[in-house]
């Protein structure tokens, strides 16, 4: 499953719904597929003091598989932008889950209504 920017930083602000779906997704042994976008966002925030950010590095460091925008991810977001006019953001997001045959877990379920061939997860 491909976990969307909205869904990391609910977990990460301690929201119950959230953290319990993925601690239990955890567990489960199920692969957490992070887009280098949704990291990047994640950590873009300016009032993250050098310990939050360690922190939200540790957390990515235990149980994600970091995908970049690779040349494959790149074309699917083009793709999946000239055929929805989604942000760009949103459709190498997209791209991910595609990329990888996984579902998008998110909070923005509208924004991905017009993707193609995605399934979209919502908690």
């Amino acid at each position: 499953m491909v976990v969307d920017t909205n869904i990391l930083i609910a977990y990460l602000a301690g929201e119950s719904v959230v953290v319990s779906f993925l601690d239990e997704y955890f567990r489960s042994g199920g692969a957490l597929f992070l887009s280098a976008v949704a990291y990047a966002e994640t950590l873009s925030f300016p009032a993250l003091t050098i310990s939050e950010t360690r922190a939200i590095e540790q957390f990515f460091s235990t149980g994600f598989v970091f995908v970049p925008v690779d040349r494959v991810v790149a074309a699917t977001a083009a793709r999946i932008r000239r055929e929805t006019k989604i942000k760009m953001p949103d459709a190498l997001i997209a791209a991910t889950a595609r990329t990888t045959g996984s579902p998008l877990l998110t909070r923005n379920e509208k924004d991905f209504a017009n993707v193609r061939n995605l399934s979209v997860l919502s908690v």
